[in-house]
């Protein structure tokens, strides 16, 4: 019932995109997701309850195994190979004859989130590098989170505090004076804040890292960043993380050192992953052998995503 599989990506947008055409009806077969009795909608099974085969945010996986032209068998299993790893973002069943879905490759996860709580990243004191929150009022903390003061009460030696006990968890309507002295506590209504050492400026957290944090500070189940290109070599002092886009966020560090993040093929799985621009065109992209065979419908070159300048502050 596949009628046509397109995919596609670009260097400046942030993931990868698919539109999937699907024949929607076949004799007593039928992909509309509100058809209940078809036994597509049942798993083949009559007495099984309704469940739609398609759905908005269901993974879909994209297999192609490209074979001669002349070739009559079946692909074996190593001919296949993965090119589309994603979620269905809409599906469409009053297309004529059709249902199209459109799909997102794993990083719609990461566009869909937005960071909530502002934070400060990457101080020198904080060995596990939790970004820790800038004050706000009624908020809800927990034991062993960090806080640094807003803007007007922040003094010039930067210090933060950590959650040491709480009875509601929550703060104050007002920003509580804060106590000078490593040690130092406060009440803050229904948290007790104590002062910890001072932030370095500049810390040594390397980029990768931070990106890593800000992940598993907004995600329930965070992909773990995968690096195959090797080490950016790129360290940043503490910064404040304002509220945006997860993923606007990450690629705002990444590409400041001139690097790129997004999910990839890094040899058995799609990954989130950083990639190095390459700055040199290989040789050859790819050599069509004599078994290959090809229908070229478009050939062509264009420089839309050709990066040939970068400013690099250190």
């Amino acid at each position: 019932m596949v009628k046509s599989v397109e995919w596609s990506e670009s260097s400046d947008d942030p993931g990868a995109v698919a539109t999937i055409t699907l024949l929607r009806e076949q004799d007593k077969l039928s992909l509309a997701p509100l058809m209940q009795a078809s036994p597509l909608n049942r798993g083949f099974v009559p007495s099984a309850s309704y469940a739609a085969l398609l759905y908005v945010n269901r993974e879909v996986n994209i297999d192609v195994a490209i074979m001669p032209a002349d070739f009559k068998g079946t692909p074996a299993a190593g001919d296949w190979m993965n090119v589309f790893h994603g979620y269905i973002d809409s599906v469409e069943s009053a297309a004529g004859d059709n249902v199209v879905l459109s799909c997102r490759d794993l990083a719609a996860a990461l566009i869909d989130t937005y960071i909530e709580h502002e934070r400060v990243y990457n101080m020198a004191y904080d060995t596990t590098m939790v970004g820790a929150r800038i004050w706000s009022p009624l908020a809800t903390y927990a034991v062993g989170e960090y806080v640094v003061p807003s803007d007007g009460k922040r003094d010039a030696s930067q210090f933060a505090y950590k959650c040491t006990a709480i009875t509601t968890g929550i703060t104050d309507t007002a920003e509580p004076t804060w106590p000078a002295g490593v040690g130092a506590t406060v009440v803050d209504a229904g948290i007790t804040w104590t002062r910890k050492d001072a932030l370095a400026n500049p810390a040594t957290g390397t980029v990768e890292t931070t990106v890593q944090i800000i992940l598993n500070n907004n995600l329930t189940s965070p992909p773990t960043l995968a690096t195959p290109d090797g080490a950016i070599g790129w360290t940043i002092a503490w910064f404040k993380q304002q509220r945006e886009g997860l993923l606007e966020a990450l690629r705002t560090l990444i590409r400041q050192a001139g690097w790129d993040i997004r999910y990839r093929w890094t040899g058995s799985a799609f990954e989130l992953a950083t990639k190095e621009f390459e700055r040199a065109a290989p040789t050859a992209v790819y050599t069509f052998s004599s078994a290959d065979y090809a229908n070229v419908r478009s050939a062509k070159v264009d420089n839309s995503t050709i990066r040939n300048a970068v400013t690099i502050i250190y």
